[in-house]
């Protein structure tokens, strides 16, 4: 794990340190964990620093998996990068003590349905990429969607975003089934690609966007943008037969 998730765990972990000299991670699994909580067989992973729990991998063949909220007395806070990844879970339960969801932890696996607790402040890039989910409600602790973070997510056709979120991340939504979305007041950047091949139709662009970058909403049905005159523009934003209506 790198040294600013720790330093960042470190400080949202502080009111639950104990005293003492601080160890170095131990790894376990369902059944060393078996006599303090209901761990899902072929859940693993780590203790770090005696101060929380971070799930590194999943092994088993469930389709359905309830991650616990604590491992032998420790609140599970960070799903590690590609711990989910490819796998054929279709459900999975997340539970609020997780405070970080690391790159690719579930991309390219059959979930077909997620809820992000409120108590999630970041999301890695490719999170989600290439799952099964249809509906996403991302809470309002997220300020930033990653890239690609429901990239190829074929199914996916409906999506909030909260008024916290301030920029969009490349490829984010691309190669979704989107057909409308609202990009909420406090959103300054677009990204390359980030709704491109979509289903959009229609979109509106707040004020507050200082600028989208190319190829956002490359090969999308939209004919009618509106946006300000301020906003700059990268190469090949909008399809050449959208109508652009100017909002100032």
């Amino acid at each position: 794990m790198n040294r600013i998730l720790i330093s960042a765990l470190t400080l949202a972990l502080a009111f639950s340190a104990c005293g003492g000299t601080s160890a170095p991670s131990t790894m376990g699994t369902a059944e060393t964990a078996a006599a303090h909580e209901l761990v899902p067989d072929g859940l693993q992973f780590e203790i770090e620093n005696n101060n929380w729990v971070t799930i590194t991998k999943y092994t088993g063949t469930a389709q359905a998996v309830v991650i616990p909220e604590m491992i032998q007395g420790l609140p599970v806070t960070v799903i590690e990068h590609h711990a989910f990844a490819e796998t054929g879970i279709t459900d999975i339960t997340i539970p609020p003590s997780v405070l970080f969801i690391d790159k690719q932890a579930f991309s390219y696996s059959s979930i077909t349905g997620i809820t992000i607790p409120p108590s999630i402040i970041k999301i890695g890039v490719y999170a989600f990429a290439g799952t099964n989910v249809t509906s996403v409600e991302i809470p309002p602790s997220i300020t930033s969607i990653s890239d690609g973070m429901f990239h190829r997510c074929k199914n996916l056709s409906s999506v909030t975003i909260p008024p916290s979120v301030t920029s969009i991340g490349h490829m984010a939504f691309s190669m979704t089934a989107l057909a409308e979305v609202t990009i909420p007041p406090a959103v300054s950047s677009i990204g390359t690609g980030a709704f491109a091949e979509t289903g959009l139709t229609h979109i509106t662009i707040p004020p507050s966007v200082n600028s989208i970058d190319q190829a956002a909403f490359y090969r999308t049905p939209l004919t009618h943008v509106t946006l300000s005159r301020r906003t700059e523009l990268g190469e090949n934003v909008f399809p050449e037969e959208a109508q652009i209506i100017y909002s100032d």
